[in-house]
């Protein structure tokens, strides 16, 4: 699957081990309009960063009684990289992305 220019693969079961690259990860669930992304999150290091993630005990309040998956992306090598590219998932989705920290206006 591709989402703004970024190739994951999945989806595979939540809990699902990730890479160890750097990457990121996108936790879903089924709507009636498809494929829901509740969360869109960015990491140097996905097999770490994915069980520590802030949002897990939240996930569940949003599942769509079809369960929760998990996409990756390929390795994107730089957190630089990958910081706008999450954000632009997340401000694009035609819903609000819920389990994720948005940008907030510092002015």
């Amino acid at each position: 699957m591709i989402i703004r220019d970024v190739e994951f693969f999945g989806p595979e079961p939540l809990g699902t081990e990730l890479p160890d690259y750097a990457g990121i990860y996108l936790v879903c669930t089924e709507s009636s309009g498809g494929i829901r992304i509740i969360g869109a999150y960015g990491a140097q290091d996905m097999h770490r960063d994915f069980p520590l993630n802030q949002f897990k005990d939240e996930w569940s309040k949003y599942e769509d009684n079809n369960g929760l998956f998990v996409y990756w992306s390929t390795d994107m090598g730089n957190i630089d990289v990958i910081n706008p590219k999450v954000a632009d998932i997340i401000y694009t989705r035609p819903y609000p992305v819920t389990c994720v920290k948005r940008l907030e206006d510092d002015w």
